[in-house]
């Protein structure tokens, strides 16, 4: 049971600031994501936007950047834990995003977690991530795991 205490504390570092603004931490994040999603994808660091935005966008870069997160994701669900006995499942996500990299819609396909506060501010967190620039809008399914 040592990981979930860990991802807790990865968690609270990585998502909050010195002057507690946690929104300056997600932007900052996202920046560094990007970035992190660009390299792994061999794309040039010093302008990946101008070479991101060329070309449509892939699945692997979605995944790149929700898993950069994942710190974050998981604090909200260790926070779950605490409310409810069994919160462990699936979710299975629809995102459009559009060219610019803004997460426009998410919708909710199927899910086994029972526990909507967790839902809706599972939601409300990937709203806020900023994605790569990108040909065209772009339709994406996303699953998140989530185990005891």
């Amino acid at each position: 049971m040592r990981y979930p205490f860990a991802l807790l504390l990865i968690g609270i570092s990585a998502c909050s600031t010195p002057d507690g603004n946690p929104d300056q931490a997600i932007s900052a994040k996202n920046a560094e994501c990007k970035n992190y999603a660009a390299s792994l994808l061999n794309i040039n660091r010093n302008n990946p936007s101008a070479q991101l935005e060329k070309r449509e966008r892939r699945h692997i870069e979605i995944d790149y950047v929700i898993r950069c997160h994942k710190a974050h994701i998981y604090k909200l669900y260790t926070d779950a834990m605490l409310t409810q006995a069994n919160p462990s499942g699936e979710v299975s996500l629809h995102l459009s995003i559009s060219k610019s990299g803004d997460v426009t819609a998410i919708q909710i396909d199927t899910t086994d977690l029972q526990n909507k506060i967790f839902l809706n501010k599972l939601i409300a967190y990937i709203k806020q991530l900023k994605f790569n620039k990108a040909k065209s809008d772009g339709s994406y399914p996303y699953t998140i795991a989530f185990a005891e």
